[in-house]
């Protein structure tokens, strides 16, 4: 399977006066307060007042106008307010279904900021050309945090663009077929207000019966074949595996066994021909090795 790039690239629409929110009704919206669905994802939730929903084909034109030539996604919602400066994207990846345990596995080997970095410098070379301006990552806003009882993957980035900082904060929703990433983005200074209001929403969005993590079935369903590694950067990554691991334990553990064997071996030739050194030389090597064996080097 090709690997699946969900994630990895910073997604931003910051034309941020946002006058394009006042261009929504050429998208065909959906006006809260209603109940709207993800139909590919098979998820719904609750729009509160306020709020307008795009579908699929009208969310990915929005974010392509506004300076994400390459992005494209299942839904977006965003405030009707003219001020407002920011909007919340779907994305949904029928890729199967992930054990938790081996997400939690995997998440110890991902150099998360690191690929975003080199994924969104690639992707500024085609704001670059398209005119828009670029982006640059600064790390998180909030590090990476797994939720098995909730299936959710939760983290932050801020970025830097035109001088401005912003925060792109994505959560991913396990379910029996697949993932979904809800993600936000708004300006550093917003972060924390939007977040309670993203929260809010995101606590009534569900999978629909049958579709739920919990409705996974081992006989009918499939098992994800791709890692949440090649999810999260975009391609298979090298997982340090439990063998290279217990080796690195036992690398230490034997380091520290040879450092206490030469300690040992030290002490003995010290006695065994202390008397033909000199006491004041004998002394401060002493002293140097034993704080070192003390110390482990």
């Amino acid at each position: 399977m090709k690997p699946t790039n969900i994630v990895s690239t910073f997604v931003l629409v910051l034309a941020c006066s946002f006058a394009l929110i006042a261009q929504e009704r050429q998208y065909n919206p959906t006006y809260g307060p209603a109940y709207v669905t993800i139909s590919n994802a098979n998820v719904g939730f609750r729009l509160p007042e306020g709020y307008f929903f795009l579908e699929a084909a009208d969310a990915t034109a929005f974010m392509r106008e506004f300076g994400n030539p390459s992005v494209d996604i299942d839904a977006l919602v965003a405030p009707t307010d003219e001020n407002a400066d920011w909007y919340i994207y779907f994305k949904f990846s029928d890729l199967g279904y992930f054990k938790m345990e081996k997400v939690k596995e995997e998440l110890e080997d991902i150099d998360l900021i690191g690929e975003i970095r080199k994924n969104t410098e690639l992707e500024n070379q085609k704001r670059a050309k398209a005119g828009f301006p670029t982006i640059q990552v600064v790390g998180y806003a909030e590090k990476l945090s797994l939720n098995t009882l909730r299936q959710t993957l939760d983290f932050a980035i801020e970025s830097v663009q035109e001088g401005r900082r912003f925060v792109e904060r994505r959560s991913l929703m396990f379910g029996r077929k697949g993932l979904l990433l809800c993600s936000f983005v708004c300006s550093k200074e917003r972060y924390l207000n939007v977040q309670a209001t993203f929260n809010n929403m995101f606590a009534s969005i569900s999978f629909q019966n049958n579709y739920r993590y919990a409705d996974f079935n081992p006989g009918v369903d499939k098992y994800a074949a791709v890692g949440i590694g090649t999810v999260l950067v975009g391609r298979k990554i090298t997982r340090v595996g439990w063998l290279s691991k217990t080796l690195k334990s036992l690398g230490k553990a034997i380091w520290a066994f040879i450092v206490g064997i030469f300690a040992a071996i030290w002490g003995f030739l010290k006695r065994l021909f202390g008397k033909k050194e000199k006491p004041a030389l004998v002394t401060g090597m002493t002293q140097t090795k034993e704080s070192k064996s003390q110390n482990g080097t």
